[in-house]
């Protein structure tokens, strides 16, 4: 015990030695002084947050339903609203589910116009008028 407190003490990480067990072991913590290996050779995802994990298509359609409706946002009776959007956002709001949109077109007395684009992020969309 003497031995392994007295290497311990050159150790510039804090070290913890606690009495030997019942069993005959002997329980040392040891304070980490760098980060874990993972950190130090990935970064986190720009896509993604970080989280590994993306929205569905779904999920990023009924985002941009909830973001048209939330004021601010005005529009003109008649207008048309541009939208950029990953492909299969597009494709799920005009072929698979086009109630979607649809209600709310109806509700908002506008049209919107999806435009497919697979530069716009896979959990994002972009209003552009």
């Amino acid at each position: 015990m003497r031995r392994l407190r007295g290497v311990s003490q050159r150790d510039r990480a804090r070290t913890r030695i606690l009495q030997l067990s019942e069993f005959g072991l002997i329980e040392v913590t040891r304070q980490r002084t760098r980060s874990n290996l993972e950190r130090v050779l990935t970064r986190a995802c720009p896509l993604c947050g970080g989280s590994g994990r993306t929205k569905t298509d779904r999920t990023v359609a009924l985002d941009l339903r909830r973001a048209l409706r939330k004021p601010p946002v005005l529009f003109t009776p008649g207008e048309v609203l541009r939208v950029r959007v990953r492909p299969g956002v597009a494709r799920l709001c005009r072929e698979e589910d086009p109630r979607l949109l649809g209600e709310l077109e109806e509700e908002l007395s506008v049209r919107v116009e999806l435009l497919p684009d697979e530069n716009v992020p896979p959990a994002g969309f972009e209003i552009v008028g």
